[in-house]
């Protein structure tokens, strides 16, 4: 009798124990499941419709139009502009247009362009090189990942090169089975870049030239830029963060934009964090890109993907990114499970330290709404599927930014690409004066 008394006391025991185990699982799915928008002060523009389309005209591929990543070539002050973009994710042709009226009204796509640019892979990205002597080279560079992360069949990148912006070469294959010199022929999958160049500045006074990229390893790569009697010369790529890899790699560094800090020798890099478990990150140089700091991390507001930087004519720093965020939770946990994103963003900032501290004098602003069926019509939920800014500022101010996504709210499966034209003066007039919503999610 004793005997089943005490087998009943164990099972009891034990029913009690999973019980409880259970109860706790429960309460703390619960605890994970509430999440809220994170508190994010902006101005928000969307509201405005503030751009015009340059482009809707996508190839009906896989059911859905698609052209994406632009960049943007001002030549004469923006006289002249001219947008390069790609139809298609990863695989299309690039394409080209212009503008005389500093991104009001667009031509139609170019059609005198190389037969190279019907074969490109990835995003195009256009650079204006200003040598010593006064003289200037518009570089035009695509990168050929192959598109095969298990087997790695990259083919380096292409590279077009204008004297005038308006007329370009044949692409030029380098590092890749393609290329034409036996020094930059090399087998494919040796070299697997994508987005190249992310970002390319000037090496102090030298009529040279740093390009960066990542691959597939999520490893970021520098390249030296420079010509010899008239003809393109590029140094094998070299890793930026080696010593610094661990971090790297945890985070899964991409998609790096450089630029030169006002008044100062050094450069500040913007890092993309495609792991998704952290906020994006920044490096410092003091020997113009020769080496960098350790990465640290950077606040909220500066968080999300593709920064383009630019400065205005008051010397504020304009940042332009896809800005992404996660919900806020009782761990603080930063996942794929918790991201969402604001769309495309500008952040503008007196000085570094608006961009690395939380506490900040800048203005955060919303420049447009890109539409997802998921989302419904949850207001501050974007379509992440956007930025990739190209973008110039003018003498007087104004801002001419391209970008792409799903603008339209009566049509979420196809992109397209548009201009955003902003007078710099005016809207920070407008923010001061409380002309345009506020909003903190």
């Amino acid at each position: 009798m004793n005997v089943v008394k005490r087998r009943k006391r164990i099972l009891r025991n034990f029913l009690i124990i999973i019980f409880t185990i259970l109860t706790f699982i429960i309460i703390l799915a619960c605890i994970f499941a509430i999440k809220s928008p994170v508190k994010l002060g902006y101005y928000d523009l969307s509201y405005s419709n503030n751009y015009v389309i340059v482009d809707d005209r996508g190839d009906n591929r896989n059911r859905d139009k698609y052209l994406a990543h632009p960049d943007l070539l001002a030549i004469n002050d923006g006289n002249k502009l001219v947008a390069f973009y790609v139809n298609g994710h990863g695989r299309g042709e690039t394409i080209v247009k212009t503008s005389d009226d500093y991104g009001l009204t667009w031509s139609e796509r170019l059609n005198n362009l190389p037969t190279s640019f019907k074969k490109t892979q990835e995003t195009p990205t256009i650079f204006t090189l200003n040598f010593n002597n006064g003289t200037k080279k518009y570089l035009l560079t695509s990168a050929r990942p192959g598109w095969n992360s298990r087997f790695m069949q990259g083919e380096g990148l292409d590279i077009s090169i204008s004297n005038d912006g308006l007329t370009y070469s044949e692409h030029k294959n380098y590092f890749g089975p393609n290329a034409d010199s036996e020094t930059y022929k090399w087998e494919k999958g040796m070299l697997n870049p994508i987005v190249a160049f992310s970002s390319l500045h000037k090496i102090n006074q030298e009529d040279a030239w740093y390009g960066y990229f990542h691959d597939y390893d999520f490893i970021i790569y520098r390249v030296k830029i420079h010509f010899e009697n008239d003809q393109l010369v590029l140094s094998k790529p070299m890793k930026v963060f080696s010593q610094y890899r661990d971090i790297e790699k945890l985070r899964k560094f991409s998609e790096v934009q450089v630029f030169k800090i006002s008044n100062s020798n050094q450069m500040m890099m913007l890092i993309r964090t495609e792991a998704r478990n952290s906020n994006s990150y920044y490096a410092i140089s003091n020997d113009y890109g020769e080496t960098y700091s350790e990465p640290k991390e950077l606040p909220n507001h500066i968080t999300g993907d593709r920064h383009k930087v630019f400065f205005d004519k008051n010397n504020r720093i304009l940042i332009l990114y896809r800005k992404i965020d996660y919900y806020s939770n009782a761990f603080n946990i930063k996942s794929r499970s918790y991201l969402y994103s604001h769309g495309p963003m500008m952040f503008i900032a007196n000085n570094i330290d608006d961009i690395i501290n939380d506490n900040h004098s800048g203005y955060l602003v919303k420049l447009g709404h890109t539409y997802s069926n998921e989302t419904g019509n949850i207001e501050y939920q974007a379509n992440p599927d956007t930025g990739y800014f190209g973008g110039y500022i003018n003498n007087q101010n104004k801002l001419v930014a391209l970008t792409y996504g799903r603008f339209k709210s009566n049509d979420r499966n196809n992109t397209c690409i548009v201009a955003f034209n902003i007078d710099l003066n005016n809207l920070i007039e407008d923010i001061k004066n409380n002309r345009i919503p506020y909003k903190t999610k």
